[in-house]
């Protein structure tokens, strides 16, 4: 008879283990011979990832709630802890990144990016006192608020500024958070059921993260007046949600619901309180059981993910370093002038790649703008000869309004599209210009496996592409222009008269439309060849550095040459066994 055994592992054997493969790591590449090969620069680059991931190894277990405005994230931390542990108002309260942790009193402190502390008193929360007491303050990392609840121990609840916030002033902070974190609450309004910029963050911030659980919570659902109108608002989100993460749980709760029971304060909608009452049950008990029961395991798989990466891009300096190393001192020279020399043939190539993204983003704008025109043919002969069957006073009040908003959604439509072409390019040009500078060294052919972990990964996420697309996306301008434009015209004192303006400004419109296009795609290859530019000069640089340090040691001699080839060979059978180690480990994290 064959019988399947389930085999468990102690928590705290698997975390030592991992310590110690962190520890077996920096020791042995700490020996003289590897770390005087390796350099100073990767050294302390590879120290300062070991010390970080081991103080995450240490540290509380994040599970991170982010969301748009005004989607409740703040009363859904209080609904959890069962206190009003963050503030919660009409307008938007949350304007720090929030850690809530267990301690043994009540605390609140804002922790400065140079290491300070300053207390604060639970009032100074609110938005209104807190905004110009920061005002006055060195820039601040996130607030940390403890307090003894038994439920918190062990974790660090964080509450994010709305995603629209992200894109302004909290953008690295946010995106620096989720990188670390270990799972994440994405939390959606029912009274606007996953926008489009939502659905963009969740596509170009959270997807690529991989994170080994994402709760998605439809909050606010009292608002329905029956369960049936709040099935066919989870049906249609659930839907949208599958396209992007398949089988998603979607939870469907009121934390305010929540909140007010557990004070035992009146609750916003009577007739429905058993069945939100038991939703957010629901939803704790998966929490529970899906992440603080297994919150090691997930914590170490992330910590164990973020070492593996490292491996490889620590990998292609090491051997970037030991191509140098064959290379002769005038070979090595020549490289290093080409890398500095922005009239090199270099620069030149960088410049044509660049030139090709442009030239992709261009032809993108020409297909909008195609679009468009089609959009306005149909919007100029079906929309406008309707208009005879309307009122005069509705249709000025209304029509210029209707036509702008049909606009922003044509031309997000459009945008939304090419969203993924326009990464697609940047990628591309990316990729090209590191492989142009790996080039120069003639190693690039033993690294190919490894591009997908160079600096163009690190320095460069989707949620840059994203921030920057909405901030060269003047809609709303747009939106202003159209409506001034409409209003301006009319002069009509009936009906036909106002057809007839409209479709004589209408030639106008269409040509400031379309020059709006071509700017926002102008403004998008502008911003991207900026920053295209910061990539290749970190690149470039790094490149310089194991170039310099190639053409220094081999200039010690042969013998010397001969005993640093070897401890490189030997730092990356140290990487590779530590990248096996570590699919093995993985793998026991989830057998």
């Amino acid at each position: 008879m064959n019988l399947t055994k389930t085999i468990r592992y102690d928590p705290q054997e698997l975390r030592q283990e991992f310590g110690n493969i962190l520890n077996s790591l920096s020791q042995k590449l700490e020996v003289d011979p590897i770390k005087q090969a390796l350099g100073t620069d990767l050294t302390q680059k590879i120290a300062s990832t070991v010390n970080i991931v081991t103080k995450r190894l240490q540290g509380n277990f994040s599970l991170v709630v982010v969301g748009d405005f005004k989607r409740g994230k703040s009363t859904l931390i209080n609904a959890l802890v069962g206190e009003e542990v963050v503030t919660t108002n009409v307008t938007p309260e949350t304007v720090t990144i929030n850690y809530v942790e267990y301690g043994t009193e009540n605390n609140i402190e804002a922790i400065l990016k140079d290491g300070g502390r300053v207390k604060l008193t639970p009032e100074e929360l609110y938005a209104e006192q807190l905004e110009p007491i920061l005002k006055e303050l060195p820039p601040i990392k996130h607030l940390k608020i403890t307090t003894p609840i038994e439920w918190l121990q062990g974790l660090s609840l964080i509450d994010t500024p709305g995603t629209g916030d992200i894109f302004e002033r909290f953008d690295r902070d946010v995106q620096s958070i989720l990188e670390q974190a270990d799972a994440v609450i994405f939390t959606i309004s029912a009274l606007s059921p996953l926008s489009l910029s939502e659905q963009n963050f969740l596509q170009l911030s959270l997807l690529p993260q991989d994170f080994p659980k994402v709760f998605f919570v439809i909050n606010m659902l009292d608002y329905p007046r029956s369960e049936s109108e709040a099935q066919r608002l989870l049906s249609a989100i659930q839907t949208k949600i599958d396209r992007l993460f398949p089988q998603a749980q979607v939870f469907g709760i009121s934390a305010v619901d929540e909140f007010c029971r557990l004070q035992s304060l009146p609750r916003p909608n009577p007739e429905r309180e058993e069945i939100l009452a038991t939703a957010f049950a629901d939803f704790r008990q998966s929490l529970e059981d899906s992440i603080l029961l297994n919150r090691d395991l997930i914590h170490l798989y992330r910590l164990a993910s973020q070492i593996d990466r490292d491996l490889n891009h620590w990998k292609s300096q090491i051997l970037l370093l030991r191509q140098g190393m064959q290379s002769t001192q005038v070979e090595l020279g020549k490289a290093i002038a080409e890398c500095q020399d922005d009239s090199s043939q270099l620069f030149a190539q960088i410049k044509q790649h660049k030139q090709q993204m442009s030239q992709e983003i261009e032809q993108l704008s020409k297909e909008t703008q195609l679009w468009l025109q089609e959009f306005l043919d149909r919007f100029e002969t079906e929309a406008i000869n309707s208009l005879s069957q309307y009122q005069l006073a509705p249709l000025r009040r209304h029509y210029p309004f209707f036509f702008a908003d049909s606009l922003q959604k044509a031309i997000t439509s459009c945008l939304d599209i090419h969203r993924p072409k326009i990464i697609a390019s940047l990628d591309r040009a990316a990729q090209n210009i590191v492989q142009e500078i790996h080039l120069l060294s003639d190693y690039y052919s033993e690294t190919r496996e490894l591009t997908d972990f160079s600096l163009v990964q690190q320095q460069w996420t989707n949620l840059d592409t994203l921030q920057m697309m909405m901030r060269m996306t003047p809609l709303g301008a747009i939106a202003d222009l159209l409506i001034h434009r409409i209003k301006e015209s009319d002069t009509s004192p009936k009906v036909t008269d106002y057809q007839k303006q409209l479709q004589n400004s209408f030639p106008q419109l269409r040509t400031s439309i379309m020059e709006q296009v071509e700017s926002i795609y102008l403004g998008i290859t502008e911003e991207l060849e900026t920053q295209i530019d910061n990539i290749y000069q970190q690149e470039i640089e790094s490149s310089i550095s194991a170039l310099q340090q190639a053409q220094s040691l081999s200039s010690q001699g042969e013998q010397k040459v001969t005993k640093t080839n070897e401890s490189l060979g030997n730092a990356l059978s140290i990487l590779s066994e530590v990248h096996h180690t570590l699919n093995n480990f993985k793998q026991k994290l989830w057998d």
